[in-house]
């Protein structure tokens, strides 16, 4: 789609499917699934702070074309960064902005999986019997003999 849009030809990166484009102002890197991302860089020489137009475009692009939610807020970092976790057509994202790197955007899956896995299951727990538990029977008497005088 960049480059149909762009009229630009993207360069093989050497992993199965990963691709570049670049042009003035900004190159796009995508890399393919199961670890997708794509980064868009910003070069601007004269005012590195300063977004390119061709970084405003390819970002605008990349946006429309995965459906990005845009309208959430990002939060800001002691280092400059700011941080915005959204949903795009491909499932929850999140999209970072870093100004040392002349404002570029990294985009990323956040991953379900990243969260602190179940303790895992006991070995055969199916077949895990408990002990019954201890409980008290009240005392039982000894039986007692016949009385000798009865008849019967």
């Amino acid at each position: 789609m960049l480059q149909t849009k762009l009229a630009v030809v993207p360069r093989d990166l050497g992993v199965a499917g990963a691709f570049a484009i670049s042009m003035e102002g900004v190159r796009v890197e995508v890399q393919p699934w199961p670890q997708w991302s794509v980064n868009i860089y910003n070069f601007n020489r004269n005012a590195p702070e300063q977004e390119t137009e061709n970084f405003k475009q390819c970002l605008d692009l990349i946006a429309t074309a995965m459906n990005i939610d845009m309208t959430k807020a990002a939060v800001k970092t002691e280092t400059g960064k700011s941080y915005m976790k959204t949903t795009c057509s491909l499932g929850s994202i999140s999209l970072v902005r870093d100004p040392a790197t002349n404002n570029s955007c990294m985009i990323r899956p956040i991953q379900a999986n990243a969260l602190v896995p179940p303790p895992p299951r006991p070995k055969n727990a199916e077949q895990v019997i408990l002990p019954a538990p201890k409980t008290q029977s009240p005392p039982v008497a000894p039986p007692r003999p016949p009385p000798k005088d009865e008849v019967f």
